[in-house]
């Protein structure tokens, strides 16, 4: 037995034993944060665990399909303060920066925080609970989320299938990232069984759904910037300009992937301006270790996908950027 199933038995009976949980994920929260955390949250309804779900702030449109606001909370719009609970599981993360400020509620009142995720364990991130599952083998968290269920013997269900193959699908781009592993797919195959429109799933996430988001990807085609022979793509926005535009960070995150559909580029920026001294950043590559670029602005991720924010930042970040990138391609 691995030592990722002595802790998915462990988490397990620890969830089961449990008299109440509370469930969140990480601030603009993608498909797997919230694809994982919606289906434990159905899990765990079916066998009558008192449980709340609630995220840092608002939740994508891109994700309505899955009716969040009917079983999510934010949590800078409680309605009922957060009674105290055993455990919280946060899923898609193990940096407690990444779920401020709700993380000192969840110290205070939680007995326990349990990190459910695959991506490095980040050297400034304090000791996680000896609870907590970070297995980076996994192409995303609801590939973990998936096996834990099963663990808990809690059987499939659309209502809990559904935002699982959410997850799965979106963090692995359409399984281009699985990182050399069939799992992706045999979980996929086995979560179909409950899916009834797979192709509205892959139109919510992956498609161009609206005129102004077309429009926007119009302009951001046009003034993209590419560096290093093409191999570098660096696209710039306000996010004012997509508020214009009734779009959010989701969908420029989409223009990001675009990019990396072009044969030569290896590797794609986004700087989002989010407001003054403020900015969120996002690497995409097919073959280069972007974590690295993230670590340099005190962020984190996947070798593939990563990010960063930057506050009280007053100045342009893309020269220091593309003298990072510069150091990264000499390795």
């Amino acid at each position: 037995m691995s030592d990722i199933q002595v802790q998915l038995k462990g988490l397990a009976r620890k969830i089961n034993e449990a008299k109440n949980v509370i469930l969140s994920t990480h601030k603009m929260c993608d498909g797997d944060g919230l694809g994982s955390m919606l289906g434990v949250y159905h899990a765990l309804n079916k066998v009558n665990k008192p449980v709340r779900a609630i995220t840092v702030d608002r939740v994508s449109s891109k994700y309505h399909f899955l009716s969040p606001e009917k079983y999510t909370e934010r949590f800078d719009q409680l309605k009922n303060t957060i009674e105290p609970a055993e455990i919280a599981l946060v899923f898609d993360t193990n940096d407690y920066r990444r779920i401020q400020p709700l993380y000192e509620e969840l110290q205070e009142k939680c007995k326990e925080i349990i990190y459910i995720d695959h991506h490095p364990i980040l050297k400034t991130s304090p000791e996680l609970s000896t609870n907590s599952i970070v297995d980076t083998t996994a192409a995303s968290t609801g590939e973990i989320s998936y096996f834990l269920l099963k663990e808990m013997g809690i059987s499939m269900d659309p209502s809990i299938a559904t935002p699982l193959y959410v997850s799965i699908v979106f963090d692995t781009q359409r399984f281009q990232f699985i990182k050399n592993s069939e799992t992706s797919h045999k979980i996929c195959a086995d979560l179909c069984q409950y899916i009834t429109d797979n192709e509205n799933i892959y139109n919510q996430l992956f498609g161009m759904n609206s005129l102004e988001k077309m429009n926007l990807l119009s302009e951001i085609i046009k003034e993209t910037e590419y560096f290093h022979q093409s191999k570098v793509a660096i696209i710039e926005i306000t996010e004012e300009e997509l508020r214009k535009k009734d779009l959010n960070i989701e969908d420029a995150c989409d223009f990001l992937d675009i990019t990396l559909e072009v044969h030569s580029t290896q590797l794609s920026v986004l700087i989002i301006n989010l407001s003054e001294n403020k900015y969120k950043l996002s690497f995409r590559s097919k073959k280069w270790n972007v974590l690295k670029l993230a670590e340099l602005f005190n962020g984190g991720g996947h070798i593939t996908s990563s990010g960063a924010i930057l506050n009280n930042y007053k100045h342009n970040p893309k020269p220091e950027i593309l003298k990072a990138i510069n150091e990264l391609t000499k390795q």
